[in-house]
Parts: structure tokens; C-alpha cells; sequence
């Protein structure tokens, strides 16, 4: 082969692939050349208003970010003039910073972003200026909205009186729309010691939301009896969920191991009370809450974590049959049990939960029922009817709880 011309092809190969490297990632996906971009928005070209793009690495992947700075009124596109029209795929988040007090046309209409949060200085915006189905999360609360393909929520530090229109807040740096989740608690003494239903209501009112438990609960008593209108405490609930229609969440807990040593009644039972709440409630889900193993009375050749392991393993049969989510409470108290020997989680009857091992359980429910990190809320102390006086949890054994919580529900 001629040596020139095989010289000129390894140049042009490596000419190319540098323009890959600068221009490109993996050569033909995302535009490196934008990062830190800037764009002059501003309606009278004076770069007022700016979009300045930067390019976001994560563990989980990378992005672009739209970070909108400057003040004054924005220009308007048409919708094949959007300057970072040809990253679009890759744009996943769009900043605003005070200043801009209008937005025009074809801004992020292409994207695909499912939430704004916007400046409290804009005032406008138009029908093309964002991507439909996008919630929009307002700041200023006299804005004017033109928006018909958007839901908009106005913002609102304590719960809101009017109901004329949807009202959000922040939690845990994200917002959240302001609305009452009401929530009922079926089970026996599991369920009520230390009263988790309303451990559970506090933990959820310390972040902020508007949340309130209400429980049906008897000792000793099966889901199979609670199912049974005829029964003293069946009767409760089949009269609650007919005359009560307004659940968003009914949390099921049969007996201790019931759910490995009785399967079928423990199954029917779920399957009967998971129709009456689709029968009788507007919109509420069904969740199963799975207990824990306990050193009273444990059978031979058994430990506390494999009885544990045994109670969930049945409660995620019956709740993949039933398309019914599992809250873990029992694999999160088998995590501390194996892990933290010092903490103990049992009421001195080594079966019951104590107060440390109610407010894990309320842990688990508020954050799978919330689907958020729990672990920012302050709440610590409470009275307990069982153990006869108040209780504080100190802050180094809360932080253990809620991080073992945190990783039972999301890791």
C-alpha cells in the first residue's frame, strides 16, 4: 500500500474521531458543545435574559439542564427556531432563577418534563411554553395563566382554606401537592401498641402533609374475622368503608404467622377485604403490612429472622396475587435485630413491639405510603399506654431506625 496514502487515511481517522470527542458522545448521541452554552433571550436582544446550558453527570446517567437567568421579559420562537432544539432528548431539568416576569412561545414545549417550579417574578406565560401534561408548580400566586394543557398548582406554606384552586409546598426540598390522605389502619395488637396508625399520622404531619390515620383494631384478631361481616369487628369495618368513602390507603395485618401457617385463610381474607374497599371506596388503595419474627415461643430449629423471613415471603405471594404493595415493617426489624443487638425493638413480652419498634413500623408505612424519605422528620417522642409513660428516642438511635427504613423501602 502507497505509505502516503495510507499516512493521509490514519490522519483523516484520527481528525475524525477527534471531532467525535469534542462534538460528540460515543460519537453520534449527545452534544458535548452545549455545555455552557449561553442563548440571549431577552425580548429586546440585549442579553438581559439568558439560558445558559450545562451538561449534568450522574452515577444513573447524564443530561442537559436549562438554567433560565437574567430578568425582564423573554423573547418568543417559533417552534423550529428553539435553539437547543436538537438536544431536546437529553434535556431532563429546567431552572428558573428570579427576574424573568414573562415567558413566550416554543420554549419547552418538546420536552419531555413533568414538572416546572416557577419564579415568583413571572407573571405571563403562554399556551407553547411548556411541554402538555407538565404540572406547574407557581410561585406567585397571581400570575396569569393561559395555560389549557397544564395542571397549575399554586403555592401555599400551611394548608390551604380555599378549594377553589390546587395548592402545593415543599417537602423535603420537593413539591408537593396540598391534599388530605386519609388512611385506615385493620389489624390487631401488632397494629396498635404504642398506636402506630397515629405514629404514623405524626411522622407524615412533621413533613408537612396534610395526613390523618384512623384504625379498626382487636387483639388476637384474625383478618379472616375481620372479614366476617358478622363478626363484632368485621361489622366496624364493613360499615366504616360503606358509610366512609373517602380512603386513599386500608393497611391489612393478620396474626403474627398466620399468613405461612394458614396461607388459604389468610389469602381469602385479603382477597375479601381488598373487593370490599374497591367496592366501597372512591379511590383508595389496598396495602399489606407484614409483621415481624419474635423471640416468644419460638419453635425448634427456628430463628427470629427466618420466621420473619417466612411472614414475608407469604405477604408477597398474596400481594403479587393481588396486585396488593407490601409495606415490610418485619424485614426492617429483622435488619435492626441481625445488625444493632443494643437496640431493642420488643415490648418486654419479647412478641409485641415497643416504642422503638413502633416508630420503625410507622416508618415504613409513612414512606411507603408517601413514596419519600422520611428520615428529615422530627418527630421523636410520644406517650405509650403499654409501656405506661412518655418515651424519647435519642437522635443517634432515630437516625439508625430511619436509615435502616430508608433502605428496607428503597434500596
Amino acid at each position: 500500500m502507497n505509505s502516503h496514502f495510507f499516512n493521509s487515511k490514519i490522519k483523516i481517522c484520527l481528525f475524525l474521531a477527534g471531532l467525535c470527542s469534542t462534538t460528540l458522545f460515543g460519537c453520534g448521541k449527545e452534544e458535548v458543545g452545549f455545555n455552557n452554552k449561553e442563548f440571549d433571550i431577552s425580548k429586546n436582544n440585549d442579553n438581559s435574559l439568558k439560558v445558559v446550558i450545562n451538561h449534568v453527570k450522574e452515577p444513573s446517567g447524564s443530561y442537559y439542564s436549562l438554567n433560565i437567568k437574567g430578568n425582564g421579559v423573554a423573547k418568543d420562537f417559533k417552534e423550529t427556531t428553539t435553539p437547543w432544539r436538537s438536544i431536546t432528548k437529553q434535556i431532563k431539568q429546567v431552572n428558573f432563577e428570579e427576574g424573568i416576569t414573562s415567558l413566550g412561545n416554543y420554549y419547552f414545549n418538546k420536552l419531555k418534563i413533568n414538572y416546572y417550579i416557577l419564579p415568583k417574578s413571572l407573571t405571563s406565560f403562554t399556551e407553547t411554553s411548556f411541554n402538555s401534561g407538565a404540572k406547574l408548580y407557581l410561585k406567585n400566586n397571581e400570575v396569569t395563566i393561559n395555560n389549557m394543557n397544564n395542571e397549575v398548582y399554586y403555592y401555599s406554606e400551611k394548608a390551604p382554606v380555599d378549594t377553589t384552586k390546587k395548592y402545593w409546598h415543599y417537602v423535603n426540598e420537593t413539591p408537593v401537592v396540598w391534599s388530605k390522605i386519609k388512611v385506615l389502619f385493620i389489624g390487631n395488637s401488632f397494629t396498635f401498641y404504642n398506636d402506630i396508625p397515629k405514629m404514623t399520622e405524626n411522622i407524615a404531619k412533621s413533613l408537612g402533609y396534610d395526613f390523618v390515620c384512623d384504625s379498626i383494631t382487636k387483639g388476637a384478631h384474625t383478618l379472616t374475622q375481620f372479614a366476617d361481616p358478622t363478626d363484632e369487628y368485621g361489622k366496624q369495618v364493613y360499615d366504616t368503608l360503606k358509610t366512609k368513602k373517602d380512603y386513599d390507603y386500608v393497611i391489612l395485618q393478620d396474626q403474627s404467622t398466620r399468613s405461612y401457617t394458614k396461607y388459604n385463610e389468610f389469602y381469602n381474607a385479603c382477597k375479601k377485604l381488598n373487593d370490599l374497599v374497591k367496592e366501597t371506596q372512591d379511590h383508595a388503595e389496598t396495602r399489606l403490612y407484614a409483621t415481624w419474627g419474635y423471640p416468644d415461643g419460638l419453635p425448634q430449629n427456628e430463628t427470629v429472622v427466618s420466621q420473619e423471613a417466612k411472614i414475608r415471603d407469604k405477604y408477597k405471594e398474596c400481594g403479587a396475587s393481588l396486585n396488593i404493595k407490601v409495606h415490610n415493617v418485619g424485614q426492617a426489624f429483622s435488619k435492626i435485630y441481625e445488625e444493632n443487638k443494643d437496640i431493642n425493638l420488643y415490648f418486654s413480652d419479647n412478641k409485641h413491639p415497643g416504642h422503638l419498634g413502633s416508630f420503625l413500623s410507622a416508618h415504613v408505612h409513612a414512606m411507603s405510603i408517601l413514596n419519600i424519605d422520611t428520615r428529615t422528620s422530627t418527630y421523636s417522642s410520644g406517650h405509650s399506654e403499654q409501656e405506661n409513660g412518655n418515651w424519647e428516642i435519642n437522635g443517634e438511635t432515630a437516625d439508625i431506625l430511619k436509615n435502616c427504613t430508608y433502605t428496607v423501602c428503597f434500596k
